[in-house]
């Protein structure tokens, strides 16, 4: 990904939680490095298509001098949300706030926080249980999902019971689809996803085997993605009723390659079984 840096920003600021710091203030200096597609800027040679850095420094210097946090890393928190709600065509920022005068007896240069954010992504994720109590631990898994600092789910679907696929000697599913927002990379968000499964008691033993929580990444914005730990769009789940039924509630008349999920459903050369079973309420 290309990139613009801002280095060495420097600014009076009344950022601490000593009282004297709140009072008298200090030096702060700030990196701001954004990640975005240049091609454009450089093949047009037109500023339109690029950052104006002049106002990125604006915004910075706004909030180090016009705001006051306890902490740096607020700080630094507060100036990269502001870059990407203000600069969509950013991507992702990381921003590195220094302190070089830090009230600690001793000998210290300073201190010095860095953090990236991305902007966030949609994404949609496949819910799965078949062992009891199977409704509460779709509810869980959506509620400690909500409940992560980096998503938020902004839409879920009814619950479906289905029958098994693959591996028959099992008890039927219940299963729901959630659309959720994130700044996480989708490698980040399949290791939350995969840490919320162990969090369930979830084990492997059986391929397509029973489970007490399963939790696909189906889709992350527009993203194609093909690792040996992570496929996305999900390899099958434009082929499965109990993934498509509860997209469909989800997605609506939203098309992916050119079709609905209603439409991928109409398609289906074997369609297995799904039945409402009631709302999802986490």
């Amino acid at each position: 990904m290309d990139k613009i840096s801002l280095k060495g920003m420097s600014f009076y600021g009344y950022h601490g939680v000593l009282p004297e710091e709140k009072a008298l203030g200090q030096r702060f200096l700030v990196d701001v490095v954004l990640y975005l597609d240049l091609y454009p800027a450089g093949h047009k040679d037109s500023i339109q298509e690029s950052i104006d850095y002049t106002k990125i420094y604006s915004l910075v210097k706004h909030i180090v001098e016009g705001e006051k946090f306890n902490l740096i890393e607020a700080l630094a928190e507060r100036i990269a949300g502001k870059v990407l709600e203000q600069f969509k065509v950013v991507q992702q920022v990381t921003v590195t706030v220094s302190k070089p005068e830090v009230p600690i007896p001793g000998i210290l240069s300073g201190v010095q926080v860095e953090i990236t954010r991305r902007q966030l992504t949609r994404v949609i994720l496949a819910l799965g249980s078949n062992i009891e109590p199977k409704e509460e631990y779709i509810r869980q898994a959506v509620r400690l999902l909500h409940n992560h600092p980096r998503i938020t789910v902004r839409r879920t679907s009814s619950l479906y019971l289905t029958e098994p696929v693959g591996y028959k000697e099992q008890d039927w599913f219940l299963n729901a689809v959630v659309a959720c927002e994130t700044d996480l990379s989708p490698l980040e968000l399949l290791q939350e996803t995969q840490r919320i499964e162990v969090m369930l008691q979830r084990e492997r033993k059986i391929h397509w085997g029973p489970r007490t929580i399963d939790i696909d990444i189906i889709l992350y914005g527009q993203e194609r993605i093909n690792l040996p730990e992570l496929i996305i769009p999900h390899p099958r789940a434009f082929e499965r009723s109990f993934v498509l039924v509860p997209l469909a509630e989800v997605t609506e008349e939203e098309i992916y390659a050119g079709k609905t999920a209603k439409d991928f459903l109409a398609q289906l050369k074997h369609p297995t079984k799904v039945e409402y079973y009631g709302p999802l309420k986490f």
